[in-house]
């Protein structure tokens, strides 16, 4: 009688676990990947996407642009000027390196970085899919017929991006408190340079369009 209530409770543990993996695994949204993205665009964007910033904004250590110094533990970076180490701490997770850089800071890139810097977050846990920025980071699940329907990706060049829709995409990660601590492109005129009181949001929704087409040929220095 005890072997078998040894069995159940053993079966039951299981079946919790494997429950609990698998609502993990569905808080994550299926979504397209940059890799299926690139059939079609490896021409377009494939070719520049590696210079582009959004691409690294997390990065393994020494990939470019390198930076340091940083621990001989540390397992990736964030940000170029101002870097941070981190540290890989379990499937999309990172430890953040204090600014003294004296230790390692649990559950802080979760709180503070992982919705601007990584893609795919569970909303639950804060673990990411991937690092740096994918595709459907700042164009959403896309369609497979949007070949056919053009307009159907957020801020593609054949939708007609709604303002408030500009801002709230792009502004999210750019914008903070109203005004920007970035300049939002490779250059030194950026559309983030503004306070989002002083300025319409139809005006900087133009500016975010301009500065996208000059991205385009930008060259990360």
């Amino acid at each position: 009688m005890a072997f078998a209530a040894l069995v159940l409770a053993s079966l039951s543990a299981a079946a919790a676990e494997q429950g609990s993996a698998d609502a993990r695994a569905q808080a994550i949204a299926d979504y397209p990947t940059g890799d299926s993205c690139l059939f079609c665009h490896r021409n377009d964007i494939g070719t520049s996407w590696l210079d582009n910033s959004h691409a690294w904004t997390v990065r393994p250590v020494g990939e470019p642009p390198a930076v340091s110094p940083v621990p001989a533990d540390a397992t990736h970076v964030i940000g170029k000027e101002h870097f941070r180490p981190l540290k890989q701490n379990g499937y999309g997770k990172f430890a953040l390196r204090t600014l003294a850089g004296a230790a390692w800071q649990e559950n802080v890139f979760e709180k503070q970085c992982v919705g601007c810097h990584t893609t795919a977050v569970n909303p639950q846990t804060a673990e990411f899919s991937s690092i740096g920025l994918d595709c459907f980071a700042c164009h959403g699940n896309v369609p497979e017929d949007h070949a056919t329907k053009k307009g159907t990706a957020l801020l593609s060049r054949t939708r007609a991006n709604a303002d408030k829709e500009v801002i709230s995409i792009c502004g999210s990660c750019h914008l903070r408190g109203g005004e920007s601590r970035t300049s939002g492109d490779c250059g030194t005129d950026g559309p983030w340079r503004t306070n989002e009181r002083e300025e319409s949001a139809a005006a900087m929704a133009e500016r975010v369009r301009n500065a996208r087409r000059r991205s385009a040929s930008c060259k990360v220095g």
